[in-house]
């Protein structure tokens, strides 16, 4: 019978590291990802052009001044 595969290394046993980026595996979760990306920029690109509320705006402006008074 086998020994079980040891996770000696990081590795997670039975996972498949093995074939790289260039992997045809890969290569299909890259296009996922790009595609769920896209769809996210589509769903939040309202939100994301709207200005900050004027009460978040002066916490960073706070914020902001104490970083280069650090300086």
């Amino acid at each position: 019978m086998p020994a079980e595969p040891s996770n000696d290394g990081g590795m997670i046993p039975g996972a498949d590291w093995s074939m790289g980026i260039n992997s045809p595996t890969s290569v299909s979760q890259a296009k996922l990802l790009a595609h769920l990306g896209g769809m996210l920029r589509d769903i939040y690109s309202d939100l994301v052009e709207e200005e900050a509320p004027e009460h978040l705006t002066q916490i960073v402006n706070r914020l902001g001044a104490r970083q280069i008074d650090r300086n």
